[in-house]
């Protein structure tokens, strides 16, 4: 199970939230969006998937790498 943390960081001066993804083993993946819609519908995905900590980094280096955004998993 996924869920969705936010964060508040300082960029270029100004200060906002970024969105973090953590599961329920306690593992924290960074930076996901600055977007919460789609930091919490990727989570839900995710967690419908039950993709493993493990395996998350490459599933969303594969969308950043493709350029198709997180819509795909969201859909």
């Amino acid at each position: 199970m996924y869920k969705i943390v936010d964060r508040r960081i300082t960029f270029e001066e100004e200060r906002v939230t970024v969105y973090d993804l953590q599961h329920n083993d306690g593992t924290i993946f960074e930076n996901v969006s600055a977007n919460r819609t789609e930091a919490e519908r990727l989570a839900e995905y995710l967690s419908e998937k039950d993709v493993s900590p493990i395996n998350l980094a490459d599933v969303l280096a594969d969308g950043i790498d493709n350029e198709i955004g997180f819509d795909i998993y969201c859909n």
